[in-house]
């Protein structure tokens, strides 16, 4: 019978596992659930430690941009869009990204994601130019989309119908988030 680690220690194995294969859902989901336990009991800064995971997260994006995992893992990370800085700081990275990966799908998703949540959940703190910027951006990256994914072309064409003041979900499954 295996020996149960201590949540530290699982930290780090789930740390070298990342390391070793970006692509190990597993090992994402489970630092995700020992980081809320840490938090939850209080063994760990929260702040310094949701940084810690954004660097983390960036770098595997810039390893591997079509990884689903890591999206999922940074939507987790960046919670329900409570924090306006930290939404339009990963949107500029994610762009900087795209910059670099500009067929890159899971870019361009994220990037809808993210600036669809400002308006949804910042919309009233942005003046109407603003507004009108970030739908015209997410009207484009939906209708690249389509070129890059046709596969998933009619889920991009309803998103550009879909009202900004119903709440879509984000990162279901993960059921604590992390902010």
């Amino acid at each position: 019978m295996p020996v149960k680690r201590s949540e530290i220690s699982e930290l780090a194995y789930t740390k070298r596992k990342i390391e070793s294969n970006i692509s190990n859902f597993s090992a994402w989901h489970q630092r995700s659930k020992v980081l809320t336990s840490l938090w939850d009991a209080g063994k760990l800064d929260k702040v310094r430690a949701i940084e810690e995971e954004f660097d983390l997260v960036r770098n595997a994006m810039y390893t591997d941009p079509n990884d689903q995992s890591v999206w999922i893992y940074h939507r987790w990370l960046v919670g329900p869009g409570d924090d306006k800085v930290v939404i339009e700081r990963e949107v500029t990275s994610i762009q900087e990204l795209l910059d670099i990966q500009p067929d890159s799908k899971w870019c361009m998703d994220s990037l809808v994601f993210y600036k669809r949540l400002l308006l949804r959940r910042h919309g009233c703190g942005l003046d109407n130019e603003e507004r009108a910027r970030l739908e015209k951006e997410c009207a484009d990256l939906l209708n690249d989309l389509q070129n890059v994914d046709p596969d998933r072309r009619q889920r991009y064409l309803d998103l550009c119908e879909f009202p900004l003041d119903t709440p879509t979900s984000h990162a279901k499954g993960w059921s604590h988030q992390a902010h």
